[in-house]
């Protein structure tokens, strides 16, 4: 016989906003054939058919909106005659993009706790999740009485983490709340949108961009257009040896960046007809802007070939000089690499243990600055700014109201460079250093 104890527990669970969570990926797909099957039933029914025999439908359709109706197919369809199908009204659909986009947009705006290894934990609340489901049925419904029901939302919560994609979450001890680690590795926070950033050459072949980075216009000594200081693409090693010889070009001619727009219609599974935005930008002007990365083997999996692109002062900064740092997409630093980068371009003093209040005050003082990007997150930081760093170094060494001079030091050939150790994550990947070598 059961203890009272586990019977609680169990109760709990079974009541619990997270108790669909393990039948999330079933729910998603039958989820998007049902609304792939109710947009296409007038051109073809063979799809509804096997929604309509599929044993999760009955209980799983109603919960998201779609009610089992007669179809009007209008005069002369060529196609067979459902006495009914599964439907649901746009709000619906409205609503549950909506739900996932709020929650993605929390986990953007508040990534998590930063592990020493450099993983990332984030966590989601049971009381906050309810909370955001109600404002987002309120916002969207209004005084509706035709409203998605509270006991629907195990069901709406398996589907939207489901369609955010990444690393799975867990239920924590408490039951409250879930729990996911994020690995150390730039694309961890990675979307689930099936839909690749695609560069095209101008000789029109096209090539899977990765991500990029670009300075804006206001930061380049031209003011004219942005410049490219980072990016990674895959693809056939004759498309990617031509992507780098068209930013080498002595013309400096201009690239379409393709920019990756979450969207969370996509990500459910749903079929929209948008445009690929795009940046143009590029490349910085002068010999020795750029250091090559290549993969000396074929990608296990695709068998393609993969090339990194990035400014110099990623590895190589210069004292009084800025340089790039580059972070995945939830923009979280790697504090160690900043450190070593800041440590070598700053004249100033600093200490390893100040790197977050460095990182932090950097950001508020307008010293690291977010520049666009896709795929990644890119910053560009004003290191030679000597006065204000000089401010947030006293704050960090404990006298902020010091109106002293803080004792400076740096090379005696300004153009002199102190190399950083370069780990590369890709096996014995080949660096390159000339930018004019195309192998």
């Amino acid at each position: 016989m059961m203890q009272p104890f586990i019977w609680a527990a169990v109760e709990v669970f079974m009541n619990s906003i997270f108790s669909r969570l393990s039948d999330g990926e079933a729910i998603h797909t039958l989820h998007a054939r049902a609304h792939k099957a109710a947009e296409n039933v007038s051109e073809t029914s063979e799809p509804m058919k096997l929604v309509l025999a599929d044993p999760m439908a009955d209980s799983i359709l109603p919960t998201l909106g779609f009610r089992l109706l007669p179809y009007y197919y209008g005069y002369g369809a060529k196609v067979e005659r459902l006495p009914a199908t599964w439907q649901r009204p746009y709000t619906y659909v409205r609503f549950l993009s909506n739900f996932l986009r709020d929650i993605h947009t929390a986990l953007l705006s508040s990534v998590g706790h930063a592990n020493p290894d450099g993983s990332i934990t984030q966590m989601l609340f049971a009381e906050t999740l309810t909370v955001w489901w109600k404002q987002r049925r309120l916002y969207d419904y209004g005084l509706s009485t035709d409203v998605p029901d509270l006991d629907h939302l195990p069901i709406h919560l398996a589907v939207c983490l489901t369609a955010l994609g990444g690393t799975s979450w867990h239920i924590n001890e408490d039951g409250e709340s879930l729990i996911r680690t994020l690995p150390n590795n730039p694309l961890r926070n990675h979307m689930r949108d099936g839909k690749p950033m695609i560069t095209e050459l101008p000789s029109k072949a096209s090539v899977d961009m990765v991500c990029w980075a670009a300075l804006p216009a206001t930061l380049t000594p031209s003011g004219q257009f942005p410049e490219v200081v980072y990016f990674s693409a895959v693809g056939g090693h004759k498309k990617l040896t031509a992507l780098w010889a068209t930013f080498m070009d002595s013309k400096r001619a201009l690239v379409k960046l393709p920019t990756r727009e979450w969207n969370p219609l996509v990500a459910l599974g749903y079929r929209i007809a948008d445009m690929p935005l795009y940046t143009a930008a590029r490349r910085v002007e002068g010999k020795g802007q750029y250091r090559q990365h290549w993969n000396d083997a074929p990608l296990e999996t695709s068998g393609l070939g993969h090339i990194v692109v990035e400014h110099w002062t990623v590895h190589r900064p210069k004292v009084g000089q800025p340089f790039l740092h580059i972070t995945g997409e939830d923009g979280i630093a790697d504090l160690d690499h900043f450190f070593n980068q800041l440590d070598i371009a700053s004249p100033l003093p600093v200490r390893h243990e100040w790197a977050a209040r460095l990182w932090e005050e950097g950001i508020k003082a307008g010293l690291i600055i977010k520049i666009p990007a896709s795929g990644c997150t890119g910053y560009w930081v004003l290191a030679g700014e000597c006065t204000r760093w000089g401010k947030i170094v006293s704050f960090c060494v404990g006298v902020p109201d010091a109106d002293g001079t803080i004792e400076m030091f740096g090379l005696n050939d300004p153009d002199e460079t102190i190399l950083m150790p370069v780990i590369v994550s890709e096996g014995a990947d080949a660096e390159h250093d000339d930018d004019e070598s195309l192998d």
